[in-house]
């Protein structure tokens, strides 16, 4: 069983398209400069009914977690078709690309600071199920480091604007996952 299913037990299946536009007016208004969103403002903006939006929600701050949620369903949907390190990390750049604007938003307009352990709890979770598959010490460190490792430079081309090279980060966690451990190290 992977250790962070919690992960996606707790993101909501089959999001409609509705929650999508509330949402989307959610970053919308956040990006214009509205700091405090009322209801009446966001189902305007989404062209819903409040009806709606008291279907799905129930206050404003449901619908940014919403949108955290959304970010880390992609981000472990991005894990779960890939077959090796490479082909995770485009995954991966892929994921953070299609929801720069909603991340940026999210942790510099509104404060959502809990989308960074969402981000990465959901690429630990992909972490193991697709490389780590049991449970060990040594491997829930190594799920902590490979996500540190991934998030970072993925949140600094998602915040700061600046390039990412796959390939030298690729690199990088192949030497990461490559390192003998300290008892292989002291034997040889």
């Amino acid at each position: 069983m992977n250790r962070y299913s919690f992960v996606k037990d707790c993101i909501k299946k089959n999001t409609t398209s509705a929650e999508f536009k509330m949402q989307d007016a959610a970053i919308d208004l956040l990006t214009e400069g509205e700091c405090n969103i009322s209801v009446r403002t966001l189902i305007e903006k989404a062209a819903v009914e409040r009806s709606t939006f008291y279907a799905y929600y129930e206050r404003l701050d449901d619908v940014l977690e919403a949108a955290e949620n959304t970010v880390a369903e992609d981000i472990i949907n991005a894990g779960s078709n890939s077959s090796g390190i490479k082909e995770y990390l485009e995954s991966l750049f892929s994921a953070f690309s299609e929801n720069r604007r909603r991340i940026k938003t999210l942790l510099t307009n509104a404060n959502r600071y809990s989308l960074i352990e969402k981000m990465l709890n959901a690429v630990r979770y992909s972490l193991a199920e697709s490389l780590t598959k049991e449970y060990s010490q040594e491997n829930a460190m190594l799920d902590d480091i490979l996500s540190g490792a991934m998030i970072n430079p993925l949140l600094s081309y998602v915040m700061e604007g600046r390039d990412l090279n796959l390939s030298m980060l690729e690199e990088r966690i192949a030497t990461l996952t490559a390192c003998p451990s300290r008892e292989e190290s002291s034997q040889e």
